[in-house]
């Protein structure tokens, strides 16, 4: 992705979480890490692997999201 779209300073961060409680893990490690606040924050979920609800979930918290908090 850092190379497709030229974006040096992109911060990728592997973590496997199912898409509900995603944007959970993600606050807190935004809240525990020295880089933080960040501009932008992006999900990437495998739709194969999660049902509809869970996904319907995930994308409800993620509209949500504080990248400062």
């Amino acid at each position: 992705m850092r190379k497709l779209y030229r974006l040096s300073g992109l911060k990728a961060r592997t973590e496997s979480h199912s898409p509900e409680e995603i944007v959970g893990k993600v606050k807190h490690n935004l809240a525990n890490d020295k880089d933080a606040p960040y501009s932008d924050v992006f999900f990437d979920v495998d739709v194969d692997e999660s049902s509809f609800g869970q996904l319907e979930q995930g994308i409800s918290h993620a509209e949500r999201v504080d990248c400062e908090t």
